[in-house]
């Protein structure tokens, strides 16, 4: 349900100040459309598929705010018709699988970590706090087309387990108003101010100022400015990547499966971890893969 009439996202009271619309969480507009029409749900979803100016000139016009009214009179484009329906349909196959004839086996749930923000926090700036790719932190986080959190309203901001407190870390050190552009390095140990102002382009002085007089390996440096570094988690120091982290320390790739291959013999040859490629691609560990399918890998740089 990603779809979004333009018009009809403007007119709804959750688009922010400079928050694209393709930034607005569909579920919260479904819910609002919900409380619109009363706790509608029918209603909420014909509005949210062809706009609710549609929705409430058809309940106008034949006096019902019933979702199966204004389908009977045809008052509503074809392709709502179908939408509800079949959304509908769904639903009941789903609670009553067996009844029709699945027997789907769950995937088990994704695990991660899970930070409270509310303004606007660049998805580069959580990749390098974390240590891993953007591609990475795109992928816990597809919602967030544009590579940012939202302003002024809470986001649940999900990073891969066990680094959220790292992350918290990280945010304290940067300013509100920074977090969009701001980006972070890895110390390695022959680093100076020297070498991360030739790789970055910012003066000495302004990352001493920042940072510190004193720089140690394995210490987060914090780039104050967008220098258009994509992911700068690779460079952490080495020998410190082994397993999940190593996924996070370099690049995605996208791998073509050969007949029999399984997420184990996946895992294996880019020395990573089944459930941490499962979690990008958001499938379960134990998923029968089919020769041909694009599977994404977090592989290390040194591959």
């Amino acid at each position: 349900m990603e779809k979004f009439v333009r018009l009809t996202a403007k007119a709804c009271p959750l688009m922010m100040p400079n928050l694209n619309t393709d930034q607005i969480l569909p579920a919260r507009y479904l819910k609002w459309l919900a409380n619109r029409y009363a706790g509608n749900w029918e209603l909420a979803m014909a509005a949210y598929n062809s706009g609710e100016g549609r929705i409430d000139q058809a309940i106008a016009r034949s006096g019902y705010a019933d979702f199966w009214e204004i389908y009977d009179r045809g008052l509503i484009p074809l392709e709502t018709r179908n939408y509800v329906p079949n959304i509908l349909a769904t639903i009941i196959v789903a609670k009553n699988r067996e009844r029709y004839g699945f027997t789907v086996k769950p995937d088990p749930p994704l695990v991660y970590d899970t930070v409270v923000v509310n303004n606007p926090v660049s998805l580069s700036l959580a990749a390098d706090a974390c240590d891993i790719s953007y591609d990475y932190m795109l992928a816990l986080n597809p919602e967030l087309k544009r590579g940012m959190t939202p302003p002024d309203i809470p986001h649940p901001l999900r990073v891969p387990a066990g680094k959220g407190k790292q992350l918290q870390a990280t945010l304290v050190r940067i300013p509100v108003d920074k977090r969009a552009s701001w980006r972070l390095q890895t110390v390695q140990s022959d680093d100076t101010f020297t070498s991360i102002a030739r790789r970055t382009g910012v003066s000495e002085t302004t990352l001493a100022a920042i940072n510190g007089g004193e720089l140690k390996p394995g210490q987060k440096v914090i780039i104050p400015s967008n220098s258009g570094l994509r992911n700068v988690a690779a460079v952490a120091p080495k020998g410190t990547m082994t397993g999940a982290a190593a996924s996070g320390a370099a690049r995605i790739i996208a791998y073509k499966v050969r007949s029999g291959e399984t997420m184990s013999d996946l895992a294996a040859r880019y020395n990573v971890s089944a459930r941490d490629i499962a979690a990008l691609n958001r499938i379960s560990p134990s998923a029968r893969l089919r020769a041909g399918q694009i599977i994404k890998v977090p592989a290390r740089s040194g591959r």
